[in-house]
């Protein structure tokens, strides 16, 4: 999926599973002209750097994501009855937009020639479907099938008071996503690098072992881990060592378990019982995501930032949001190439996989209690 301006739920999936709140308006306007969104940027940043800006918890944490991408419509039915509702993508044409003579709710259908040609520049959540919904219920365009989806649009700019709108089965829609959430008081801290990892690494074709190293800010207990995957099926292996000596996986041994994820996206796994951790203890998550022969170029793979969003195209006055600020220090990420330990923050690890941008932090995060 490609988008021009207004955002991506990645990002706020992401920010959401740091336990971050959302910033106020007052200190960075929201605006969709090219000109003043690049000084609302700026301002923000500035805002950042002056430390402006704390690091505050909203009511909501995110516990997991998933991506139903590749998902047919009777799967992504089965996803709406279990979540809720699937997050999407999808194209507003203004001449696609009409309102049904009789009910006064609103349908949407462009159909895209060239799919590949057209880029979604709206969000929208699918909360149930129509089988029957007539094809002569929507306007200059007419779908080829009769059957909708029922949306929940953010913004009565599209859709009736109520804030449902009907969108064709036929439509161009891309980028379905599930979210699951929890009261941010069921957690306490939550220790992480990342903020967006969902570019990726891969050590050898049978697996990739990653792990982040982490220092308990007081006298805490382990809860949980957080693990992005970026493949389907993908299998993993989670240990947890404390205060490791020299490799992240030089310690003692305090949890193990291996986990299969139906779904890429994000994972909150607990642990059968609290890790206690003392002040000043350094503890790291080591995880091994391991390759199945059908699991895609992306199975086995560990996720890390990338200095260039994925997938995220912009016009060139907008070029800088695609650009993100990644700052991976010394002894936090690690991973494992030819049977050693290599630190991401070393320039060399970069050149040993190939890449020619710094490599990112691990996507793994540890939740206290």
């Amino acid at each position: 999926m490609s988008c021009s301006f207004g955002g991506d739920p990645r990002l706020a999936f992401s920010m959401f599973a740091n336990g971050e709140a959302l910033v106020n308006e007052s200190v960075s306007p929201i605006f969709t002209d090219p000109v003043h969104l690049r000084s609302s940027l700026d301002k923000f940043l500035e805002a950042v750097s002056a430390g402006e800006i704390d690091r505050r918890s909203d009511d909501w944490l995110l516990t997991g994501w998933n991506s139903f991408d590749e998902a047919g419509a009777d799967e992504m039915k089965r996803a709406i009855r279990k979540y809720g509702g699937l997050n999407a993508g999808i194209f507003i044409a203004p001449d696609g937009i009409r309102k049904h003579r009789d009910t006064g709710v609103p349908t949407s259908y462009f159909s895209a020639a060239d799919p590949d040609s057209v880029e979604t520049n709206h969000c929208v959540v699918l909360i149930g479907w129509d089988d029957d919904y007539s094809r002569d219920s929507f306007g200059k365009y007419k779908p080829e099938h009769d059957g909708a989806w029922i949306a929940l649009d953010s913004t009565d700019m599209l859709s009736d008071e109520s804030g449902l709108m009907f969108i064709s089965y036929d439509d161009f829609i891309q980028g379905y996503w599930t979210a699951e959430m929890c009261e941010r008081g069921d957690y306490g801290d939550i220790l992480h690098y990342d903020f967006c990892p969902l570019d990726a690494l891969k050590a050898d074709e049978h697996s990739t072992t990653a792990a982040n190293v982490f220092t308990a800010p007081s006298d805490k207990a382990l809860k949980a881990v957080g693990v992005t995957t970026l493949a389907d099926d993908q299998r993993i292996e989670i240990q947890i060592f404390v205060n490791p000596d020299g490799d992240p996986d030089g310690g003692r041994t305090i949890f193990t378990q291996k986990v299969r994820s139906a779904r890429k996206g994000y994972h909150v796994i607990e642990l059968e019982k609290p890790a206690a951790l003392s002040e000043g203890d350094t503890f790291s998550i080591v995880v091994t995501y391991y390759a199945d022969s059908d699991g895609g170029e992306r199975s086995g793979c560990a996720p890390v930032e990338s200095e260039h969003f994925p997938d995220f195209e912009v016009s060139p006055s907008l070029k800088y949001l695609s650009e993100f600020r990644i700052a991976v220090r010394p002894g936090e990420s690690f991973v494992k190439h030819g049977g050693k330990w290599h630190d991401l923050a070393d320039t060399a690890t970069a050149e040993l996989f190939g890449k020619d941008y710094p490599i990112g932090n691990i996507g793994i995060k540890a939740l206290l209690e």
